[in-house]
């Protein structure tokens, strides 16, 4: 027969006077009343092909008793399915609401914790353990995106793993990827080397549209393509607009894009520059060192 210890008799063995068995008590009893996980992605397929898996009659109420909404929603939703109203539209109305509020309210989080009436920085690091996870599930990834952004810096173990996805780091908001490319300089060097060939194209394009008059033996006008060695054009010829041509370049553009405010990212991009140029001699990352650094002043860089 079991023996039932009473208040304040010590467990056997133990000289804590029953206050280990008062703990094991207390830990069962927080066990019990916390909320089962949710079954959301390969956890929820998981449950499901472990439950089918047992008799109909089982398993559907065991699925049911997982999936549906507390006991006090019962008539409200015998209502809406009265109206015709399906079953799984109104589950999806719930989630859509409540992301957005959820959202409402990331969006309006104190950063600087200054504020006990908003979400602080902590309360976002809770949540971004708790939705990083759905990253993968359309209809939950605009909260662990959210919170991405507003974080400043983002915790170096969430980086890390976005790292590990290159495909999803190029969904992700560009304040988050150059968080991502500032941690790892090879998924940067990737990003970046074709923007660097594609530069070296428009240039090589550019110069060879870049024609002049000329005069042939009989003193007879004609055009044809600057070369080295040229006089200057005359006078009469409008003078190039730089800040326009930087503006009207896609690879430019996509580079001031990936740098932003970062200094290490610039200084990753000009060592990229160095190390091709010493590589190949060619004087497209020469002039792409310097039309850079141009177009990031256009931009409103500072520094």
């Amino acid at each position: 027969m079991e023996e039932r210890e009473g208040p304040g008799t010590p467990e056997s063995g133990k000289p804590d006077g029953g206050k280990g068995n008062a703990r094991s008590h207390q830990a069962r009893h927080v066990l019990r009343d916390a909320p089962p996980r949710p079954l959301v992605g390969q956890e929820g397929q998981d449950f499901l092909l472990q439950t089918l898996s047992k008799p109909l009659k089982v398993a559907l109420p065991a699925i049911r008793a997982r999936t549906s909404l507390p006991a006090s929603h019962a008539p409200t939703l015998a209502l809406l399915e009265h109206l015709g109203v399906p079953r799984a539209e109104v589950y999806a109305t719930l989630l859509r609401t409540a992301r957005e509020k959820l959202l409402a309210r990331i969006n309006a989080a104190d950063v600087g914790g200054g504020s006990s009436a908003l979400l602080g920085p902590d309360r976002l690091l809770d949540l971004l353990a708790a939705s990083f996870q759905y990253l993968g599930i359309p209809e939950l990834r605009p909260v662990a995106v959210a919170i991405l952004e507003r974080l400043r810096p983002v915790p170096t173990q969430y980086l890390k793993q976005l790292a590990a996805d290159e495909q999803m780091v190029e969904s992700l908001p560009v304040g988050v990827r150059r968080q991502v490319w500032e941690l790892d300089n090879a998924l940067l060097r990737r990003r970046v080397q074709p923007l660097l060939k594609q530069f070296a194209r428009e240039r090589s394009s550019a110069s060879a549209a870049a024609v002049m008059p000329f005069a042939d033996a009989d003193g007879m006008m004609g055009w044809r393509a600057w070369q080295e060695g040229d006089e200057p054009p005359p006078p009469m010829l409008e003078p190039r607009d730089r800040a326009a041509e930087r503006a009207s370049s896609p690879a430019l553009r996509q580079l001031v894009e990936v740098v932003g405010a970062s200094r290490r990212i610039y200084d990753s991009i000009m060592a990229l520059c160095r190390t091709s140029y010493a590589e190949s001699g060619r004087s497209g990352e020469c002039a792409l060192r310097f039309q850079l650094l141009m177009a990031l002043r256009d931009a409103g860089a500072s520094e």
